[in-house]
């Protein structure tokens, strides 16, 4: 990721979620708020252990990633983005196994969501990502 640094402290996290707009969907909640460097981002993921397993945490981390780093150009640089999974919904349990099965959203529905999620926070530099966003 070219202009983002990740969130690491705990103060950063927190000034997002009380300070910054927000905008929640189905699987995400997307926090922003303005910061003082003006030439990157900071990119903090977040996802509760009601998300699954670490297999699972982690996948979800990676397509979240991911689908930030190739609409990354497209955004507005200067705000502290924090991007928090929701609890995803469970397929199946059983008695004998604890690990509960969960339903991980695919590359596409991520692309969609964050891009909804980005368009509605006003972070797009120009129009152009409407266009790519209905596609």
């Amino acid at each position: 990721m070219v202009h983002t640094v990740s969130i690491k402290e705990e103060r950063s996290f927190r000034r997002a979620y009380k300070k910054g707009v927000y905008s929640a969907g189905k699987r995400f909640s997307v926090f922003a708020v303005p910061n003082r460097n003006r030439e990157c981002n900071r990119l903090g993921i977040v996802v509760s252990k009601k998300a699954g397993n670490s297999v699972q945490r982690n996948r979800i981390r990676r397509l979240v990633r991911e689908n930030y780093r190739l609409s990354e150009m497209q955004l507005k640089t200067g705000y502290d983005i924090v991007i928090s999974a929701r609890e995803a919904k469970r397929k199946a349990t059983t008695v004998k196994n604890k690990i509960k099965a969960v339903s991980i959203p695919d590359f596409n529905e991520v692309k969609k969501e964050l891009s909804y999620h980005f368009h509605s926070l006003d972070l797009y530099l120009n129009e152009d990502a409407d266009e790519e966003r209905d596609e």
